[in-house]
């Protein structure tokens, strides 16, 4: 399968467990770059972006190690995404690898990146799964970069004036917020 094969299943009418499909077709046909290329077109690509980051995200939930040649090429794009939808994928993969210590960023990257997931977690046009993301992957930062941990409180206290459950549920996580009702 070509990337442009690939790039027209995505066009398909959305059912679910079609994510999943284009995961495999990923594995099938070694196609994370061509699902890179797509994801990091612009917004006005429909939905293209989100449905080829979906399908990365499957493809390396499915098979991680298949996706470690394609580490320092996903740090560029993470960096570089616009697609609003694609950044709940690419959030996630980022938190994972890192929660995983699976990624070994340099110095410049871990900054850029932090500062990429904080900029998108204040960011209220970000939709709350690419949020909550964002606070995983500053968590998992914090300790090699200890400006997060100077940065973040002011963030968090304008997070819990009106969370959403998945907030509440990552703040908690992670020991921002107690159990009880949100601060207002």
């Amino acid at each position: 399968m070509t990337a442009a094969e690939f790039e027209s299943t995505l066009t398909d009418r959305y059912e679910v467990g079609r994510a999943a499909g284009w995961g495999e077709l990923i594995l099938r046909h070694e196609l994370f770059e061509a699902a890179m290329d797509i994801a990091l077109q612009p917004a006005s690509h429909s939905s293209y972006p989100f449905r080829a980051s979906y399908a990365l995200e499957r493809a390396f939930l499915k098979a991680p190690q298949r996706f470690v040649p394609y580490y320092d090429r996903f740090v560029r794009d993470f960096l570089a995404v616009t697609h609003h939808s694609v950044f709940r994928h690419y959030g996630k993969i980022m938190a994972t690898l890192l929660k995983k210590r699976q990624l070994r960023l340099t110095d410049d990257e871990a900054h850029r990146v932090a500062e990429t997931a904080l900029w998108r977690l204040v960011d209220e046009s970000v939709a709350v799964g690419a949020r909550v993301w964002s606070l995983d992957i500053l968590y998992h930062l914090r300790q090699r970069l200890p400006w997060i941990d100077s940065e973040l409180p002011a963030v968090i206290d304008t997070l819990k004036r009106n969370p959403s459950p998945a907030t509440i549920s990552r703040l908690r996580r992670y020991g921002w917020m107690k159990r009880g009702k949100p601060q207002r």
